[in-house]
């Protein structure tokens, strides 16, 4: 496709950007408004029920032709980006229990958890503590299995834990 072919569809996109960018500004100052409204009445700024009613509204109003799992990554993660946002503003951070319920009403009903290594080391007590017995573990030899599993549909999910360590050696 040549460089002139490219520009137009370009400059569509740019525009459509640009109003993405304006709808999501909007979206975020509603949120904002919701949170306050949440925060007087002391009423959790996290709605796993609402959530799910959102997705679930997003993927049947979906023609296509993103599938449905890409249109749930992009609205959830609009949906988290204005619950960071409410909690910033209004200084509420989610207990750890919180985050548990959370992430368990999300993922709804049993939800299977691959973990690296053999039962009962600590990335099956990670898997568990997070999802807890609402969950089925799956042990996975190695790495490249592990990250085969979700591929594969044999787990919704893998525990991921990143930790930036600091050393300092003094004299």
């Amino acid at each position: 496709m040549g460089e002139g072919k490219i520009d137009n569809p370009r400059s569509e996109i740019d525009a459509i950007d640009e109003e993405l960018l304006r709808l999501l500004n909007k979206r975020a100052e509603i949120a904002l408004r919701v949170g306050a409204a949440k925060t007087n009445v002391e009423t959790s700024l996290c709605d796993p029920t609402r959530e799910l009613e959102v997705l679930a509204r997003m993927r049947a109003e979906n023609p296509g032709p993103f599938a449905e799992h890409n249109i749930d990554s992009i609205f959830q993660r609009i949906i988290d980006e204005s619950l960071q946002l409410q909690q910033d503003r209004f200084g509420r951070k989610l207990s750890d229990q919180q985050r548990t319920e959370q992430l368990a009403a999300k993922v709804g009903g049993r939800s299977r958890v691959a973990f690296l290594g053999e039962r009962g080391t600590f990335s099956e007590e990670a898997a568990l503590s997070l999802l807890g017995d609402e969950s089925e573990t799956v042990s996975m030899p190695t790495f490249d299995e592990l990250f085969l599993a979700i591929e594969s549909g044999k787990a919704d999910y893998i525990p991921f834990l990143h930790l930036i360590v600091a050393y300092w050696v003094g004299p």
